[in-house]
């Protein structure tokens, strides 16, 4: 979730995931993973941007 480290917007993280694990994504999943990151407070989501909640978080993902 490096992606999110500095702030990214979804077709961001999708691009930098697919990249990471070498192979195409479907879009729900991807959507799924967000949610469940959102859902346990790692990242927020703040005008189409995601990000890390904190500077630990921030420093975790990089």
């Amino acid at each position: 979730m490096r992606a999110c480290a500095a702030g990214a917007t979804w077709a961001e993280i999708k691009v930098s995931l697919e990249a990471m694990e070498n192979t195409k994504l479907n879009d729900n999943t991807v959507t799924r993973l967000i949610q469940n990151l959102e859902d346990f407070s790692f990242i927020q989501n703040i005008d189409g941007v995601y990000s890390a909640r904190d500077r630990m978080t921030a420093e975790a993902f990089r």
